[in-house]
């Protein structure tokens, strides 16, 4: 168990050093030391999930890593990675929607899961303001009959109607 924490762990830290590197934090002439990275991390408002798809069959696909960063009031950022590291998607949401972020191809099924995640990251404030039609409760919220969410204790479970699966688990 304490194995898979490490791991897991590790599959944040290595993600995170993905994201300062892409977004230009880390400087072309020196590389942070580990205690210069710790001090850097708490300057970032972000948010890590690990992020486990089943499909129908009850087959683990992937499991994946999303981090959304706050930039301003009104613009995020959010990178998926594979187990590996490397970026499935890169979008910025801003006032005016989604956009693309980067030299990432699109991929539809990504940005079809930043729109999931983002209704079902929504604090209850906002959620009537952004999603009038949504129906929610404590537990559960749905948007149309495509799919529903529930949430336990530490993890977020969406339900598509064709059986498939994603699990979002809050990292660090």
């Amino acid at each position: 168990m304490l194995m898979i924490k490490w791991l897991g762990q590790c599959f944040v830290l290595l993600g995170l050093i993905s994201v300062l590197s892409v977004t230009g934090c880390l400087s072309r002439h020196s590389i942070l030391t580990p205690t210069q990275f710790s001090q850097v991390l708490p300057a970032f408002n972000y948010k890590a999930y690990y992020l486990t798809y089943t499909d129908n069959q009850q087959q683990e696909m992937h499991a994946s890593l999303v981090i959304k960063q706050d930039v301003t009031h009104n613009n995020s950022e959010w990178l998926i990675f594979n187990p590996l590291g490397m970026p499935l998607a890169r979008k910025q949401l801003t006032d005016k929607g989604w956009a693309n972020k980067g030299f990432i191809a699109p991929n539809t099924q990504m940005d079809h899961w930043l729109e999931v995640m983002l209704f079902s990251l929504t604090d209850e404030k906002s959620l009537s303001q952004n999603y009038p039609q949504a129906i929610h409760s404590l537990k559960t919220r749905y948007l149309g009959s495509e799919y529903i969410i529930t949430y336990q204790p530490n993890i977020i479970t969406i339900d598509w109607n064709n059986g498939n699966k994603l699990h979002m688990k809050e990292a660090l």
